[in-house]
C-alpha cells in the first residue's frame, strides 16, 4: 500500500520542476504574453532580447534595479516593450514561422537534386 506524499514534499517537487526549466523557455513564455522583460546579457537570453527594443539586457544588479524602476515609472515604455515582445515571438518563434523556414530549406535542397 502506498502512502500519500506529505504536502511539503509535493510543493518542493513542483517548485524544483519550475526552477530547472531552461531560461529561454521561461523567457519566451513572458514574451508571448507581452511582458516587459529584463534579462542578463548572457547566452541564449541575448538571442531573444534586443536591448531597448523588446526588453532590456543588463550586466549587474544595479542595472537591473535601474531598469525595473524605469519600466515601473514609464507606462508607455512598458507597453512598447510588451508589444514588441509579442511581435518578436510571432516573427521568430511560432511553429508557423519554423514551418516556413523548413519549407524554404527543403525547396533549396530540392532544386539542388539532379532531375
Amino acid at each position: 500500500m502506498q502512502t500519500a506524499m506529505p504536502e511539503s514534499k509535493r510543493s518542493r517537487r513542483r517548485s524544483l520542476r519550475f526552477r530547472w526549466l531552461p531560461a529561454w523557455s521561461l523567457l519566451l513564455g513572458l514574451l508571448v504574453f507581452g511582458a516587459s522583460v529584463i534579462g542578463g546579457n548572457v547566452g541564449g537570453i541575448r538571442l531573444q532580447i534586443t536591448d531597448g527594443e523588446n526588453g532590456f539586457l543588463v550586466e549587474s544588479v544595479d542595472q537591473t534595479a535601474e531598469r525595473i524602476v524605469q519600466i515601473i515609472k514609464d507606462p508607455r515604455l512598458r507597453q512598447r516593450l510588451g508589444a514588441r515582445a509579442k511581435e518578436t515571438v510571432r516573427e521568430s518563434y511560432l511553429m508557423s514561422r519554423l514551418v516556413e523556414d523548413w519549407i524554404d530549406v527543403l525547396s533549396v535542397l530540392q532544386q539542388r537534386l539532379p532531375p
